[in-house]
């Protein structure tokens, strides 16, 4: 529109500044918005602003202000609601504050839990009892009683401060019941050896229940007490579990008996706070690294500098049946974790506490460095469960049903009572296999050989050099893993089978080809059963096998078969079911070797004791793998036994139909644990199932019959 002359051009329009944030704003949210404005304390607030006072003040005046005739609920209400959300935003405790100023007396009926009081509450609220007049005779009795009860909570806390394992009794509670721990002689000597200023790292070997989770989680926060600026490492077989035990720590930081000892040990709210770490207020501020880190053996740790290292069972019951496990665990713990230490002060402590499953495993091959001399500075502690004149299992910890249900699985499980309250991977109840039959391979001709048995010796010899003979190859996975090469001599007309050689091969898959080569063109073989399933099965059969055919020609192509590993019905060889494990393919081949259907190449010795008898042939690679077949599966290496697995699986419907029945555990009865009458009623029935388990064992052992052509090694004097 036009505009008049002498009217005033109007101002040209200015950019609006943005509308200045209300006081007390003090950035963005967690939900990225703004947080609420803080209200203006009144005129009449004597307490310094800002302060936890300040606040109750005047939340006190508006609840005041809520009890006048005329006051307005709704708007009061969003004023204290606005003064708590401010109080809590800036981390106040307005709870405790509110009742830390009142009266002593008064405080203490707030939290009649004396443990959970500082000392100085305590005693201020002593001095406030003395001082107190005019009291009756019952009152005077009253205040006695809590006099004595301010002074016992005053010693318990000294205490407390004096000594780690007093500190743990303090402030941790049983997992399950929620009572009072009570420490062991063991937790006494394994707390000793976590505060050794000399020897600085440690292995501890409990069995589960025994509470070595507990007395670690004690020990971290013992050290985080009295050295704020120390950082924490905790790894577990999984990070989900290494998380679980982070947050039992945390909440213990948070929990009141530990801050009535120590009142400034608290988490640092400006920094990260999640299930993988905290971070404690501590001096050193400038510091971005957290407190505590929670890690999986495979997680990507980050940073370094950790001045506590604790491996908590590192290890799970995957590491009795697979070597790759237990050589990545170990690759992962010595090169990896090990250089996260603070090497600066000297090196950072190392806290390995444990459950041994296998004789390689991590702990293990410790202790197998410490003995060799390889690693120094470590102290092992093994502490097995103890038994009572009766074999019963007497566990550490005084639990409900504990020693039952340990007892239960001493019977149902021998192999993982050995390992995990024994200690003892290499006991004998672990041993899959608890005989080998061996043939002799002299065919009777030893001076050593009774004369009984000459004549036999001599025709299963001869019986073998004319059988079908296969070499099974199981190719290795790489990295450390052996390549086995087994021979088998296949006794089709009587259905047994023997084994005639063994090749094992360390070097490089790439290698290991060349050197199968070499074995497949100077020794005769009728068939070649190779593996195809694994890690390196599918590989070597699409890649290694086509080099095979290329070197060794057209007609090697109609000798070789591949096997997998699921296993095949007994009576039509129809393959069943899902991919079978290692331990469950080879314990279906278990009772071939202990009832001599396949048999270990002998050689005749005498000694005093046994006399004339065999024992395997003197070969390398066959003593190798005896000690695998006999050892199983506390053994290294264990490609022998897929051999012997993939070649009873192969023929299960050729070998002699009269092996026993596949043995399965023996079932164990699932009663409650009673007690009194009851609680014998449930022994008794725990012994008929133990004799029933002897006379299953005992009608299930093969006779022994010197017509089925074999050499039984019976002692000779």
């Amino acid at each position: 529109m036009a505009r008049s002359r002498g009217q005033l051009a109007a101002p040209p329009p200015q950019p609006q500044a943005a509308a200045p944030k209300p006081q007390g704003i003090v950035g963005p949210g967690p939900d990225g918005k703004d947080l609420p404005a803080e209200p203006q304390p009144s005129p009449v607030n004597p307490h310094p602003v800002g302060t936890a006072e300040s606040y109750l003040f005047e939340i006190d005046q508006l609840e005041a202000a809520l009890r006048l005739p005329d006051a307005d609920p709704l708007k009061i209400g969003r004023k204290i609601d606005q003064w708590q959300k401010c109080a809590e935003i800036k981390g106040l405790d307005l709870a405790n504050a509110n009742i830390e100023r009142m009266e002593p007396i008064r405080r203490f009926l707030a939290d009649p839990e004396l443990c959970n009081q500082q000392e100085k509450s305590l005693l201020e609220m002593q001095r406030a009892m003395d001082e107190a007049d005019a009291l009756s005779t019952e009152e005077e009795a009253l205040k006695k009683k809590w006099i004595n009860l301010i002074q016992l909570a005053i010693l318990l806390q000294r205490r407390a401060r004096e000594t780690v394992w007093n500190f743990g009794i303090y402030i941790v509670r049983d997992q399950q019941t929620n009572h009072v721990i009570h420490m062991a002689r063991q937790h006494i000597e394994i707390f000793g050896a976590w505060n050794d200023p000399v020897v600085m790292n440690s292995l501890v070997e409990m069995h589960p229940g025994s509470g070595k989770t507990t007395i670690l989680c004690i020990q971290d926060l013992w050290e985080m007490t009295h050295d704020t600026k120390l950082r924490f490492l905790k790894m577990c077989s999984n990070l989900d579990t290494a998380r679980k035990r982070l947050d039992v720590v945390r909440n213990y930081i948070k929990g009141r008996p530990l801050r009535a000892l120590y009142p400034t040990v608290a988490l640092d709210p400006t920094r990260p706070d999640n299930a993988g770490q905290f971070t404690l207020f501590r001096d050193n501020t400038g510091s971005q690294e957290p407190t505590m880190t929670a890690a999986g053996w495979t997680s990507a740790i980050q940073g370094a500098g950790f001045d506590r290292l604790d491996f908590d069972d590192l290890c799970d019951i995957t590491v009795r049946r697979e070597p790759t496990t237990r050589n990545n665990l170990w690759d992962n713990w010595y090169r990896v974790a090990l250089n996260r230490r603070r090497w600066a002060t000297g090196g950072g402590r190392i806290r390995y506490v444990c459950t041994p499953w296998h004789v390689d495993d991590v702990p293990a091959r410790i202790q197998n460095h410490l003995r060799d001399g390889k690693m120094t500075g470590w102290r092992v502690l093994k502490f097995p469960i103890r038994e009572d004149s009766r074999g019963d299992p007497i566990p550490l910890l005084d639990r409900p049903g504990l020693a039952d249900d340990i007892r239960q699985q001493k019977y149902s499980d021998p192999t993982g009572y050995a390992c995990c309250f024994k200690l003892d991977p290499r006991d004998e109840a672990i041993r899959k296999v608890k005989e080998i039959r061996l043939y002799d391979v002299t065919g009777g001709t030893d001076p050593l050989c009774p004369e009984m048995y000459r004549t036999l010796a001599g025709q299963l010899l001869a019986e073998i050099k004319a059988a079908e003979h296969w070499w099974v190859i199981d190719p290795a996975a790489g990295g450390r893993d052996n390549t086995a090469m087994i021979g088998f001599a296949l006794l089709r007309g009587s259905g047994r089978a023997a084994m005639t050689a063994a090749k094992l091969f360390t070097s490089k898959p790439s290698e290991n080809i060349e050197q199968i080569c070499r074995v497949l063109e100077t020794t005769a073989s009728d068939r070649v059963l190779i593996e195809d399933q694994g890690a390196f099965g599918k590989t070597w059969v699409d890649f290694g096998l086509q080099y095979l055919l290329a070197r060794l020609g057209d007609d090697f192509r109609g000798r070789v078969v591949t096997s997998g590993t699921r296993l095949r019905d007994s009576t039509t060889g129809n393959l069943q079911g899902k991919n079978q494990r290692k331990e469950q393919r080879f314990f279906a081949a278990v009772p071939y070797l202990e009832e001599g259907v396949i048999r270990l190449p002998g050689r005749w010795v005498k000694d005093t004791h046994k006399g004339a008898h065999l024992e395997v042939v003197t070969d390398p690679a066959m003593l190798q793998v005896y000690e695998q077949l006999n050892n199983y599966p506390n053994v290294l290496r264990d490609d022998a036994v897929d051999c012997l697995s993939m070649f009873v699986n192969h023929h299960i419907t050729t070998l002699v139909r009269g092996v026993a029945r596949m043995r399965k555990p023996v079932p164990v009865l699932k009663v409650k644990k009673y007690k009194g009458v009851l609680q014998q009623l449930y022994e008794e029935r725990l012994a008929a199932l133990e004799k029933e388990h002897a006379a299953f064992k005992a009608g299930n052992e093969p006779s022994e019959r010197s017509e089925e052509g074999f050499i039984f090694e019976q002692e000779v004097a």
